[in-house]
C-alpha cells in the first residue's frame, strides 16, 4: 500500500510539474509533502506552517525570491522532521543531503529476512538506471554510422510516450522515497550538539602564568577594539557632515554603496575580532569588564552605522525611487542589526560563536518567511508612480510581467509624469500578460488568473 501511495504521489508530482511554471502546483506539492512527512513534534508542525506560507506565496506571486525562499523553507523543514533540535542552518544541510542521498541510502541498506520483495524492486530500479543509459548510447552511435539502422528507428513511433513526464515522475518517486530516510541523521546531530557547548573556564585559569597571559591578552583587546571605536566614530561624523553638504549628496548612489561596503567590512571584522577575543577564558577573566563595555561600544556604533545606512539609502529611493537593490539594501541592514544583536549577547551572556550563527539563522528564516508574501515588483512599480520625483518607465519595464496591469492602468498618468507617450509599449506588455495568464494550465495558476484573467 505505501508503495502505491508512493507511486501515485510521484506521478503526481509529474502531472503538477512537467512543462508547467510555478503556481498553485507548489501549494499542492507542499500538501502532498505534508502528508508523506512526520508532523508529530510541535516543532515540525511550526515548520511545516512556515513551508506552507511559502508556498502561499508562490501561489499568489510567483516571483524568483518567493521560489527561493519555499526551496529553503521545504529543506529546512525536511531536516527538521527528524531532527527537531537541529538549528536552521544545519537544518538545511541535512535536507538537502536527504533530498539527493536519502533515497539512495535507504536502498543501500542490509535488507532483514522477508525483505525479497522489495530487494526485487531495488534491484530492478538500479538496474534500469545503469541499462537505459547505456542502451540509449550504443542506440545513437548505431544510429549515426549506418542511414538504414537509421531509418530503422526513426520509423519507431514513440510519440505516446513523454520521457519528459516519465523522467519528473521519476525524480518525484527519489523525492518522496528519501524525505522519509534522512542522510547522516546522527553524524548532523552530533555536530549541532557540539555547536551548543557551552564556553567553560580551563583548569588553568587561576595560574599566575594563565592570569598574566589573559592580562596581556585583554589590553591588546581592549587597545584595538578602543582604536577601532575611535575609527568609526569619527566615521560616523564624517557622515551626519555629509548630509549638511548638498554638493556631496549629489553622488547619493556611490555614498550609499560606499557605506554598505564599509559596514559590510565593518560587521566581519567585528564578528571576527569579538570571536578571537571571547573565544575561551577571556570571558571568565574578572577583570574584562573594560574591554567588554569597549565592546559594546564598538557594537552600538556599529549599529549607528547601520541606521546611518538606512537613512542614506532611504534618501536615495526618495529621490531616485525604488528598485530591487535598493529593497535588498534595506533588508540586509536588518539581518545586520540581527546579527549585531545576537554579538552583543553572545558576549554579554558568555556564549560560543555558533551562538550567533544559531540565532542569526532561525530570525532570517522567520524574517525571509514573512519577506516572501510581498509583491515586490508590483510594490516598486505602484511606489514610483505615486512617489517617485523621477519615473524611471524603462526600469519598471524590465520588471516581471505581472506588473502589466498597473502600468497599463496607469498609461495616462505615465505620460503626464514623464511626458512621453508610452501606450504602445504598454499595451503590449498587457497583451502579453493577459495572453500568458489565458494559456496557463491549471497547474500553474496564480492568484493574477483569478483576478486579471478574462
Amino acid at each position: 500500500m505505501k508503495k502505491f501511495i508512493l507511486i501515485c504521489a510521484a506521478l503526481l508530482f509529474s502531472y503538477l510539474f512537467h512543462s508547467q511554471t510555478m503556481g498553485i502546483n507548489a501549494l499542492l506539492f507542499i500538501g502532498i509533502l505534508l502528508y508523506h512527512s512526520n508532523l508529530i513534534t510541535k516543532v515540525a508542525k511550526s515548520y511545516a506552517v512556515a513551508t506552507v506560507i511559502t508556498a502561499i506565496s508562490v501561489a499568489i506571486n510567483p516571483s524568483a525570491s518567493s521560489l527561493v525562499v519555499l526551496f529553503l523553507t521545504t529543506l529546512t523543514f525536511i531536516g527538521i522532521q527528524h531532527s527537531t533540535k537541529l538549528s536552521v542552518y544545519l537544518a538545511i544541510f541535512q535536507g538537502f543531503l536527504t533530498s539527493i542521498f536519502g533515497a539512495f541510502q535507504q536502498w543501500s541498506q542490509p535488507k532483514e529476512k522477508g525483505e525479497t520483495q522489495e530487494s526485487n524492486a531495488k534491484f530492478w530500479f538500479i538496474s534500469a538506471i545503469i541499462i537505459i543509459p547505456v542502451v540509449l548510447i550504443f542506440l545513437m552511435l548505431y544510429k549515426s554510422s549506418n542511414p538504414i539502422f537509421s531509418d530503422w528507428i526513426d520509423q519507431i513511433d514513440l510519440s505516446f510516450i513523454s520521457f519528459g513526464f516519465l523522467f519528473m515522475a521519476l525524480l518525484g518517486f527519489i523525492f518522496f522515497k528519501a524525505i522519509q530516510h534522512p542522510f547522516l541523521k546522527d553524524e548532523i546531530e552530533k555536530l549541532e550538539l557540539q555547536t551548543q557547548l557551552p564556553l567553560l573556564a580551563s583548569e588553568t585559569i587561576e595560574e599566575e602564568t594563565h592570569q598574566k597571559k589573559l592580562k596581556n591578552e585583554q589590553l591588546q583587546a581592549s587597545i584595538l577594539i578602543g582604536i577601532l571605536n575611535v575609527m568609526l566614530f569619527l566615521f560616523l561624523i564624517s557622515d551626519v557632515l555629509l548630509y549638511q553638504n548638498s554638493e556631496a549628496l549629489q553622488s547619493f548612489s556611490q555614498n550609499v554603496h560606499s557605506g554598505i561596503n564599509t559596514l559590510i567590512t565593518s560587521i566581519i571584522l567585528a564578528v571576527i575580532i569579538i570571536s578571537i577575543y571571547f573565544r575561551g577564558d577571556l570571558n571568565f577573566y574578572q577583570e574584562n569588564s573594560t574591554l567588554k563595555k569597549i565592546t559594546y561600544g564598538w557594537i552600538f556604533l556599529n549599529i549607528l552605522l547601520v541606521v546611518s545606512t538606512l537613512y542614506k539609502d532611504w534618501l536615495y529611493v526618495s529621490v531616485h525611487g525604488l528598485t530591487y537593490k535598493r529593497i535588498g539594501v534595506f533588508v540586509y541592514l536588518t539581518l545586520v542589526i540581527a546579527g549585531l544583536y545576537n554579538t552583543f549577547r553572545k558576549v554579554k551572556t558568555q556564549q560560543p560563536i555558533w551562538f550567533v550563527v544559531r540565532k542569526t539563522f532561525s530570525f532570517g528564516f522567520v524574517f525571509f518567511v514573512v519577506l516572501s508574501l510581498v509583491p515586490y515588483g508590483k510594490l516598486v512599480t505602484v511606489y514610483n508612480i505615486k512617489h517617485a520625483p523621477n519615473l524611471n518607465i524603462e526600469y519598471l519595464l524590465t520588471l516581471p510581467e505581472d506588473n502589466s496591469v498597473i502600468l497599463w492602468e496607469n498609461k495616462e498618468y505615465v505620460k503626464q509624469r514623464t511626458g512621453n507617450d508610452y501606450s504602445k509599449k504598454l499595451h503590449k506588455r498587457y497583451y502579453n500578460y493577459q495572453t500568458n495568464l489565458e494559456t496557463r494550465d491549471w497547474q500553474s495558476y496564480s492568484l493574477d488568473n483569478f483576478i486579471y484573467s478574462k
